[in-house]
């Protein structure tokens, strides 16, 4: 007997409701692909702003109707012939990345079959790990997004270079010190427990609400981004230590990470985990007024790199689904991580359904923007 899938599909450019209807199971595409009964989605803001802004300028080669989503945990319904870290019946989380322009092919012909908002998904078994007992599928959810991003930043070499945990010696440190700026974010969360787990302090920014939620991730000074001493306070912190670079997520945070820098020694690098936009955000899309505000930017950190010595790139996170170090963070780190309680799943979840049409409510809860959660529908 058949298997019918079902997905939440965007079908036009800003189309205000996504439209559940029956779509293509997924096939296995190589030895190493699995499919997944999917047990909950977690939503990312990328999800709403693609619906909001459309897919046109930062995803071209998508086709209409698309179907969103990253994040997502499930049971094993099928494997490849090469897959040897899992069989059916395992409890997974994995990254889906229909939207990637690896999957470029797919996407043009209109299939979306490793993107998460559907009943049943290819996954990778290099991005994929598996979830401990302890952890509910729900929780484990809020992980690959935010993970991914975090890694390319803090470990590829055109951002922070950072070292890669170090399995053999949990209790190593490297002596240096990383600046993560918003790490009360999805991304910073992950990227506080990576860089301690990897054997770096960390200073960071947030809420003063979210101060003992990133030091219980790791994290050894925490200030409020809003401070108007925050720029001093974080740069005479830095007195002594030598300085690993930056992770800047949220409007407003490169810039302070550059002015930080600029006092600090060692590697002075930031790794732009947001892309610069104006804050707030205009209503409509204006692209010339946008793409004024973003070249104005771009201009005015290329100074800062001829001035001040500090370099920058911004992360795209599709580039560790083909990285060696996608595939060591995901088979080496992560499973033994959790299972032994050293890395979290965060942030912490807000259920808002239990089927595929309540995803679209939950995008309309992104619009009005969560602190320190994710929201997550249950399948």
């Amino acid at each position: 007997m058949s298997v019918i899938n079902r997905a939440a599909f965007l079908q036009g450019p800003k189309d205000k409701c996504l439209v559940t209807t029956t779509a293509p199971y997924p096939e296995i595409k190589n030895d190493h692909d699995i499919i997944i009964k999917t047990k909950s989605i977690a939503l990312n803001p990328v999800d709403h702003i693609l619906q909001h802004n459309g897919t046109n300028l930062s995803f071209p080669w998508l086709k209409y109707s698309v179907v969103l989503g990253h994040d997502a945990a499930g049971e094993v319904v099928e494997v490849g012939l090469g897959v040897t870290r899992f069989k059916k019946g395992d409890r997974v989380v994995g990254l889906g990345y229909g939207l990637d322009k690896s999957e470029k092919e797919s996407a043009q012909s209109g299939r979306y079959p490793r993107s998460t908002f559907q009943e049943y998904i290819l996954l990778s078994e290099h991005m994929t790990a598996p979830i401990p007992d302890q952890i509910t599928y729900e929780a484990a959810s809020v992980i690959p997004l935010g993970f991914v991003t975090a890694a390319c930043g803090l470990f590829q070499a055109e951002h922070l270079k950072l070292d890669l945990p170090n399995q053999a010696n949990l209790s190593r440190s490297t002596g240096e010190t990383v600046l993560i700026c918003g790490g009360s974010t999805s991304v910073g969360m992950n990227a506080i427990q990576l860089a301690t787990a990897a054997g770096y302090e960390v200073l960071t920014t947030c809420s003063p609400r979210n101060f003992d939620l990133v030091k219980s991730l790791g994290a050894s000074q925490a200030w409020d981004y809003k401070s108007p001493t925050v720029v001093k306070d974080i740069t005479k912190a830095f007195n002594g230590k030598k300085c690993a670079g930056a992770l800047t997520l949220g409007n407003g945070s490169a810039e302070m990470a550059f002015d930080i820098l600029q006092h600090c020694e060692g590697n002075r690098r930031i790794a732009l985990g947001t892309f610069p936009l104006p804050d707030p955000l205009p209503e409509r899309f204006v692209l010339p007024r946008m793409m004024f505000y973003i070249s104005t930017w771009m201009l005015a950190a290329f100074y800062q790199r001829l001035t001040r010595g500090i370099q920058y790139n911004i992360i795209w996170s599709g580039t560790l689904i083909q990285d060696g170090i996608g595939k060591e963070l995901f088979t080496n780190f992560l499973p033994n991580a959790l299972r032994q309680g050293r890395f979290r799943p965060a942030p912490e979840t807000r259920v808002v359904g239990t089927k595929l049409e309540d995803i679209q409510a939950g995008l309309d809860g992104l619009a009005g923007g969560v602190s320190a959660c994710k929201l997550v529908v249950q399948l």
